[in-house]
């Protein structure tokens, strides 16, 4: 209940116009005050993908969504990143890493084709 608490307060400080609803520029407001720097094209492609009104805004529930599934990703990257370079690199098997635990399938012709 606290962590709801916490991300309602965080939404609505975000929320300058009080609309209960973000718009694309409380988004990325709201991403870079938890050191998330996207940008507006960035964070508008997100809303596009969870907005399912269309509306061009995300509600709370929208935005928890969106928050979740950012996060979870992030942990997924990070999982691949082993040397802790800040990107997933091809020459020590982190793009690879990441492939196959996506589930594909590649043989290493395959694999050098679709990524060099």
């Amino acid at each position: 209940v606290k962590e709801d608490e916490k991300i309602r307060a965080w939404f609505e400080a975000v929320d300058t116009d009080g609309s209960g609803k973000l718009d694309n520029e409380e988004l990325v407001e709201a991403l870079q005050q938890a050191g998330l720097n996207f940008s507006l094209m960035s964070t508008g492609m997100m809303i596009k993908l969870f907005d399912r009104q269309r509306e061009g805004k995300l509600t709370l529930d929208l935005f928890v969504e969106l928050y979740s599934w950012i996060s979870r990703q992030k942990e997924a990257f990070l999982k691949f990143d082993t040397d802790n370079s800040g990107k997933l690199d091809l020459d020590n098997g982190e793009v690879l890493s990441a492939v196959i635990s996506a589930g594909f399938r590649l043989d290493a012709h395959s694999f050098d084709a679709a990524f060099r």
